[in-house]
């Protein structure tokens, strides 16, 4: 357990790039659908540098009744643009965001 949490120290260090994992939220979330995205970890496929820094990130399996509010491109990804104050936490690696689950489930 103790080597997660020096995982943990070494992420959110500078700002996401292209091909990072992230755990985001929706600001614009009104009618709370898209609570999914922030117990989800998505993929960020593409950067928008001009402001705001828009990054495109890719969910999977996402449920049938918020599909609607996503984005598809002409490679089949499906997509929600967010914008930096809306990614929670992200790293190059998977697995090292799951250890965000486990705090929540364990209220650590």
């Amino acid at each position: 357990m103790i080597t997660k949490f020096k995982l943990y120290e070494k992420l959110d260090v500078g700002k996401p790039k292209l091909g990072d994992y992230v755990i985001c939220y929706d600001k614009d979330d009104d009618d709370g659908t898209l609570g999914w995205i922030k117990t989800t970890i998505g993929q960020i496929i593409k950067t928008h540098n001009n402001p705001p820094c828009i990054f495109d990130v890719k969910y999977e399996n996402i449920p049938e009744d918020i599909k609607y509010r996503f984005y598809n491109d002409k490679f089949n990804n499906i997509f929600r643009p967010m914008i930096i104050d809306e990614i929670l936490h992200w790293s190059k690696n998977k697995e090292d965001l799951e250890v965000f689950f486990d705090i929540d489930k364990y209220n650590l």
